[in-house]
């Protein structure tokens, strides 16, 4: 319609707008209906498009996934049978009997340790009078995963457990255990080491209090003999 305006002359202009306004008052419902239609047609042509068929496959793919979450969430729990004593308890061990200090000694590192097991290996030390330290000296290592687990470093009972070569690594890794006192020497002091075979790796010191027989050794520090002595002779002093 406005290209028609342009195409009368400039007196006719408020005629043809009057009749315009008439026109579109008239014709309203009309005109109503046909942007509706056209409104109608691209919202039915826009969800046949490329954009609707996204989304229609967005909205399957995530009722998929949440069905699946949901046959998930409704499946059996696998429940993981708690760590036990084997019934073997065949474990190979050598270890020291005593360790020799200096008398003066506040602490001293224990000689690397050996031991083989069939299964999974726990060992416990344990002590009335000195503290146990291993991996970081000066630092509370602890370890708690599902193929080996470390506590009480720096404490008076250490527990490892763990695959047998796995634990004895951490043991005699780095500088090996090392045995203190906070005050006083080590000398003449002990510790207990106890080894058990389990099914799975754990913390439970309960364990550690049935080994079974020979699997449980005692180490004593014992203290090197010194002697003072005092030697009369003659010194010659040079000039």
């Amino acid at each position: 319609m406005a290209i028609a305006i342009y195409q009368f002359a400039p007196s006719l202009a408020e005629n043809i707008s009057n009749a315009l306004a008439i026109s579109t008052s008239e014709d309203s419902s009309f005109t109503t209906k046909t942007d509706t239609d056209v409104t109608e047609s691209e919202t039915s042509v826009s969800l046949l498009g490329e954009d609707s068929n996204s989304a229609r496959t967005d909205v399957s793919v995530s009722l998929e996934s949440e069905g699946g979450d949901t046959n998930v969430a409704q499946s059996p729990i696998r429940r993981v049978p708690p760590p036990e004593l084997t019934t073997t308890q065949a474990i190979t061990i050598r270890v020291p009997q005593s360790v020799r200090v200096d008398p003066r000694a506040q602490s001293v590192f224990l000689p690397q340790i050996y031991a083989e097991s069939l299964n999974t290996l726990m060992i416990c030390l344990s002590s009335d009078s000195l503290l146990m330290d291993i991996g970081s000296q000066g630092l509370e290592d602890s370890i708690d995963s599902d193929v080996l687990k470390v506590s009480g470093d720096r404490s008076a009972y250490l527990v490892i457990s763990g695959d047998p070569e796995t634990v004895i690594s951490v043991l005699n890794g780095v500088a090996g255990i090392r045995a203190f006192r906070s005050s006083g020497g080590v000398a003449n002091q002990s510790l207990a080491i106890t080894l058990v075979d389990l099914s799975r790796p754990s913390l439970d010191t309960g364990f550690c209090e049935r080994p079974a027989g020979g699997n449980r050794r005692i180490v004593t520090f014992v203290p090197l003999a010194l002697e003072q002595r005092i030697t009369d002779g003659k010194i010659r002093l040079g000039k």
